[in-house]
């Protein structure tokens, strides 16, 4: 049986269009970690969601690759800690402009709600049903109070259960530690400045949304099959 649910790269595409739209250092792993296969008793598909969940908290991204096929799990955790780095970048922006202009609505300049429907890894994620067709099982899940139900995949190929999220694209990475970059030079620029708050929305227009465009630009190529031309 083949099941569908939304790429993670379609997941992506959707939350950074929706802050278009409204203008809007980590680790592998450490030292004794393993990123073997997973030890001790055959995990359940609630149990393989939980453990991977729980991995993803303490950002132990080695112990991860086990729990992903191997031609998703390198990928997926690239694209993890480019996000951590992104949303680093982002509080570091976030802070410059609270500090050069306290009454700025800085709301509408924060990219953390990308990781809002970011796969399996949301914090404010709720499990709600588990149904399992033979070596496919199907997880139902909510994220915080949105409705419709969202579905995640898992496999099992051979003595455990797999988390099959889907490739995230090749070129998403650079992208955002394109992004990430542009974040923390428009941190450094503004900070110790005298701006109000039109010059700070022009700084930030200038330097983060064209970023964000060529993002969704490529996530909405990688849907299509379409190629972006490099900028």
């Amino acid at each position: 049986m083949v099941l569908n649910k939304p790429s993670l790269i379609a997941i992506w595409f959707l939350q950074i269009l929706s802050l278009l739209l409204a203008g809007g250092g980590c680790r592998r792993e450490s030292e004794g970690e393993s990123s073997g296969k997973p030890a001790g008793h055959q995990l359940s598909v609630t149990e393989t969601y939980e453990q991977l969940r729980e991995l993803y908290e303490r950002r132990s991204y080695g112990v991860m690759r086990a729990y992903m096929p191997a031609d998703q799990g390198e990928s997926v955790i690239d694209l993890l800690m480019a996000v951590d780095r992104l949303l680093v970048g982002n509080e570091a922006a976030l802070a410059a402009i609270r500090e050069v202009c306290p009454s700025f609505p800085i709301e509408r300049y924060d990219l953390s709600p990308i990781t809002d429907r970011m796969g399996l890894f949301p914090r404010d994620l709720h499990l709600v049903s588990v149904k399992e067709y033979g070596e496919h099982a199907r997880v139902a899940v909510q994220y915080g109070n949105r409705l419709p139900l969202e579905y995640l995949e898992f496999v099992r190929p051979g003595d455990h259960w797999l988390y099959q999220p889907g490739p995230p694209g090749p070129r998403v990475g650079p992208r955002l530690a394109e992004l990430t970059e542009a974040l923390n030079r428009f941190a450094r620029s503004i900070s110790n400045r005298s701006l109000n708050q039109e010059e700070i929305e022009n700084e930030y227009l200038l330097n983060i949304r064209p970023r964000l465009r060529r993002i969704r630009d490529l996530f909405e190529a990688e849907e299509d099959g379409a190629t972006v031309p490099a900028r």
